[in-house]
Formats: structure tokens, sequence, C-alpha cells
């Protein structure tokens, strides 16, 4: 969990229009199961983020087309996503948490048979993360968040979020205020 100063600069702003109801699209075609939809979505979306300088949120795109992917059994473009999410996250110095990134991004390509996928994966970043220690929680949330974005229909874990507050959240994916039960 991140307490303090965003991932990335400034609290992201929140999407608005056409992107937020791409985002919307994305997320509930994936929790369809319709993963090779949602996977060219969250795709054209993590290119937006980087096209507009918004790093944090490219990170979390990228994730969610690396999973969308993987899900549909495309390796070769998990692969693509995994590297976006990877080279984005040690290009701004968060050595630990792309060392957290990795390691999530293995499990699911081992999950999903996609097990030479994550043999190269791991090669690839392993030397480079392996000095980096796991982040630590500066502690507990104070209140549950909702397990979905109300706006973007997006997954919410409490280590993924902004805090703002003791009581409000910005969710990763589409920016929108989350409040803490």
């Amino acid at each position: 969990m991140r307490w303090g100063p965003p991932l990335f600069g400034g609290r992201p702003r929140p999407l608005r229009g056409g992107l937020l109801a791409v985002l919307h699209e994305a997320n509930q075609l994936f929790n369809a199961g319709r993963y090779q939809e949602a996977g060219p979505l969250f795709a054209r979306l993590a290119q937006e983020a980087e096209a507009h300088h918004m790093p944090r949120r490219a990170v979390q795109l990228h994730l969610r087309a690396a999973e969308s992917f993987g899900l549909a059994g495309n390796g070769q473009t998990t692969l693509v996503h995994a590297r976006a999410t990877l080279d984005t996250m040690l290009a701004h110095g968060r050595t630990g948490q792309a060392s957290q990134a990795l390691e999530r991004l293995l499990a699911a390509l081992r999950r999903n048979n996609l097990a030479a996928e994550a043999d190269t994966l791991q090669r690839e970043y392993q030397g480079r993360l392996s000095v980096a220690a796991p982040m630590e929680p500066a502690g507990q949330p104070p209140g549950r968040l909702p397990a979905q974005c109300p706006q973007c229909a997006a997954p919410v874990r409490s280590d993924e979020v902004e805090w703002i507050d003791s009581h409000n959240a910005a969710c990763a994916y589409c920016g929108s205020i989350l409040q803490a039960e």
C-alpha cells in the first residue's frame, strides 16, 4: 500500500468521456471472460496514457492488457505488455514495485500455461530486479474500498490505489475518487 506521495507524481486526472467509456467496456468484457476482446482495449488505453505522459495509469493499463492477453492464451502479446509495465516502472525508479509486478506477472503466466513466456520474462528482468527489496506497507487502510470501481468497473486493490486521505483513494485506472467504508 502506498501512503503519501503518489507513484509517479500528482494524483491522476480522472478519465472523462470516450476514454472512460472504453475503459468501462474493457473491464466489462474482462469480467465476462471475453479476454481476447478486452486486451486490445486495455492496450489502446495504455498507449493513450503514455501519449499523455501518464506513466502510472499506463502501468496499470499495461498490466491489465497483459492479464487479458495471458488469459486469452496470447503469450507474445502478453510479453509486450508485461515488458512495457516493467520498463515504465524501472524508468521512473520504482524498482521495488517492478519486482512485485514481476512476481505477479510470472505467477499469472504460469497459471495460464504460458511457462515459456514466464521463463523469458524472468530471464530478462530477474537480474535487474534481484536487488530490490519488497515494498513494505506503511500501515493498514482506514476502511474497506469497494471491490470494483463504480465508474470504470476496474478491480480495486488497496495496495494499488493512491490514498488521498484517510477516507478517500483514487482509482488506479480512471482516477475516480473511491470512498472507504
